[in-house]
C-alpha cells in the first residue's frame, strides 16, 4: 500500500507559547487562533505567523493577554521582527492601528525600543504615519529621544520628515523631553541638525534649559546657553537659576551663577534701562527682577 505521509511537526513556537493541541493516533493537531498570532509574532515565529494568516486569523484581534490591547502587528514591530512586520503589513494589517492602554502605534513601540530597521521600513514601505501622536501626543519622534535611540532620531527627522517641534499636550517636545533625561547627543542633534526651537516654552512656562536646570543636567545646561537659551526666562519657578535653587540642584545653580552671572545681569540691567521711558510699575518690576537676580547668584557664591 502507499506509505502513510509524515506531517511536518509543528513549528518551536508551539512549546514556547503553550499552544494547546490534541493528538490523533500518531498526529499532533495544534488549536490555533488570531490570539495565537500575537504570541508569534511577538516570537518572531514567522513560519507560525504564516500559517495562522493562511487560516484565516483576524488580523486586528486584541491581544487579551496583556492590558495594551496590541496587535499583532504592534507586538511583532514592539519586539524587533522585521520579517513578521513586513508579512502582516503586506496582508493589509492596518499600520496606523493604535494600541488600547496608550494609543500607541506599530512604528511608535519600534522606535520605543530602537528598532531601526523595524522603523525604516514602516515608514518608508509600509506607509505608516511619524507624526501621530499616542494619547498623551507622544509621537516616534518624542519617544526615540526620550528613550536615547539617536539613530531612530536622525531618521526620523532627515529621512521620514518628522515634525522636530511636535509636542505633547504639555507643550514638551523632543528638545525638552532629551533635554530632561540628560541626553546631551541627542540635545546636540536636535538643535545643530534638527533645527529645533530652544525657545519652545511648555504650558506650564518653563523651558528646555529650565527643565534640564531642575533635574541636575548640567551638560545640557551648559550646551544650551551655549546655543543662546535665555538664562533669565521667566517661569513659574523664576529664572534657570532660581529653578535649579528651588529643586536643590546645588552644581547647576553655582555654575549658573559663577559662570554667567554677567549674562544675567547684563540681560536683567538692559531690561531695566529700556523700561525706564515706560510706565513706572513696568520699571519696577524689571528693577525686581534684577535685585533677585543678584540675590540668587550671592545665595549661590557664597
Amino acid at each position: 500500500g502507499a506509505s502513510k505521509r509524515k506531517k511536518r511537526p509543528p513549528c518551536a513556537a508551539h512549546r514556547a507559547c503553550h499552544i494547546p493541541s490534541f493528538r490523533v493516533g500518531a498526529f499532533n493537531f495544534m488549536i490555533m487562533n488570531s490570539q495565537d498570532l500575537i504570541s508569534f509574532a511577538k516570537l518572531g515565529e514567522l513560519d507560525c505567523v504564516n500559517e495562522i494568516i493562511a487560516a484565516g486569523a483576524n488580523l486586528e484581534h486584541r491581544d487579551e493577554k496583556d492590558q495594551y490591547g496590541s496587535t499583532a502587528l504592534i507586538a511583532g514591530a514592539e519586539h524587533g521582527h522585521l520579517a513578521v512586520v513586513q508579512r502582516l503589513v503586506n496582508v493589509k494589517a492596518q499600520v496606523n492601528t493604535k494600541d488600547t492602554k496608550d494609543g500607541g502605534t506599530a512604528i511608535y513601540w519600534a522606535a520605543c525600543k530602537g528598532h531601526f530597521s523595524v522603523v525604516k521600513w514602516l515608514a518608508m514601505e509600509g506607509k505608516a504615519s511619524v507624526d501621530i501622536g499616542n494619547n498623551n501626543g507622544s509621537t516616534p519622534l518624542f519617544i526615540s529621544a526620550q528613550t536615547g535611540h539617536i539613530d531612530v532620531v536622525k531618521f526620523l527627522v532627515n529621512q521620514a520628515k518628522a515634525h522636530v517641534d511636535a509636542a505633547l499636550k504639555t507643550g514638551a517636545t523632543p528638545l525638552v523631553i532629551a533635554s530632561e533625561k540628560g541626553i546631551l547627543e541627542t540635545v546636540r542633534w536636535l538643535v545643530t541638525e534638527g533645527r529645533a526651537n530652544v525657545s519652545t516654552t511648555l504650558k506650564s512656562g518653563h523651558t528646555a534649559l529650565t527643565i534640564a536646570a531642575s533635574f541636575g543636567q548640567l551638560d545640557v545646561v551648559k550646551y544650551l546657553i551655549g546655543v543662546n537659551a535665555s538664562i533669565m526666562a521667566e517661569t513659574p519657578d523664576g529664572n534657570a537659576i532660581e529653578t535649579a535653587l528651588k529643586y536643590h540642584k546645588t552644581k547647576v545653580a553655582k555654575w549658573l551663577a559663577g559662570e554667567n552671572i554677567k549674562v544675567g545681569l547684563h540681560y536683567s540691567l538692559g531690561a531695566f534701562f529700556c523700561e525706564c521711558d515706560r510706565p513706572p510699575f513696568r520699571c519696577v518690576r524689571v528693577f525686581v527682577r534684577l535685585c533677585a537676580c543678584v540675590c540668587a547668584c550671592v545665595r549661590v557664591c557664597v
